[in-house]
């Protein structure tokens, strides 16, 4: 049975009892690279343009912000699990050369099938948005047709619709990168599969979750605030995920006494 998100909000939040300090150190520390990492980009975009921008931005998710997210991550599972657990464990991707291939792969493989399924989704709107575009009929030598107006409205629409259907997608992987840290052993295709088969059932609540937590994002939103709402959202995730592992154990042990 999937948790209620009141009582992952209290187990989070007795989680967190006397250990809010070096939480909020791990989580300043993960915020204060992503910040870097901002401000790099915005530099160089205005050096080297778009293209610039969007490589930088890629390698600096892809080969740090990411693995440094699950060694975070990695963090308050542990604590979560009542472990002994130091500060600086989120840098544990970057412990040796295997440990952060690892990591590495897992990051590309996710990030992969995310950007193409977002692609694909947009793919309609993009479409209808060149469309409706005055410039590309300019540029074929042609008359702009008046429902070209029309059309703008449509790639909008479009676009919403894939916003929420991307958004539905990708809930399918939330428990991905849990699964990645809580076990060496699994690979990075392993977790994702694992995750597709282990959140049936249990979406919809981590969607309740979410937006019971929504005051918390909206004021995270002014940024400083978040170096103090992270630790209580990274432990929300990881008890909830716990719950999740828990049920799916459960249903397995009922399936093989069956």
């Amino acid at each position: 049975m999937p948790a209620k998100s009141k009582i992952v909000r209290l187990n989070a939040k007795a989680t967190l009892k006397d250990k809010w300090t070096s939480a909020v150190i791990v989580s300043a520390v993960f915020l204060g690279v992503c910040l870097f990492g901002t401000l790099c980009g915005g530099l160089l975009y205005n050096v080297g343009g778009v293209f610039l921008y969007f490589i930088f931005s890629f390698l600096f998710l892809v080969f740090l912000t990411i693995p440094l997210f699950l060694g975070t991550l990695d963090y308050f599972r542990a604590m979560a699990f009542g472990e002994c657990v130091r500060a600086d464990r989120l840098f544990i991707p970057f412990s040796d050369a295997e440990t952060y291939t690892r990591y590495l792969t897992f990051s590309l493989s996710l990030f992969v099938r995310l950007f193409v399924a977002f692609f694909v989704l947009s793919l309609p709107s993009s479409i209808t948005r060149v469309l409706a575009s005055s410039e590309f009929y300019t540029n074929m030598g042609l008359s702009v047709p008046v429902w070209t107006t029309a059309l703008s409205a449509v790639s909008s629409l479009l676009f919403a619709i894939a916003f929420v259907l991307f958004a539905v997608f990708i809930l399918k992987y939330f428990m991905a990168p849990f699964l990645f840290v809580s076990n060496r052993d699994l690979s990075a295709k392993e977790a994702i599969n694992l995750s597709k088969i282990m959140t049936i059932g249990h979406r919809f609540e981590f969607v309740k979750l979410i937006f019971s937590l929504i005051f918390y994002i909206i004021i995270s939103l002014f940024l400083i605030p978040l170096f103090f709402t992270m630790p209580y959202f990274m432990t929300c995730y990881v008890v909830n995920c716990r719950f999740v592992v828990f049920d799916y154990n459960k249903r397995i042990k009922e399936s093989m006494n069956v």
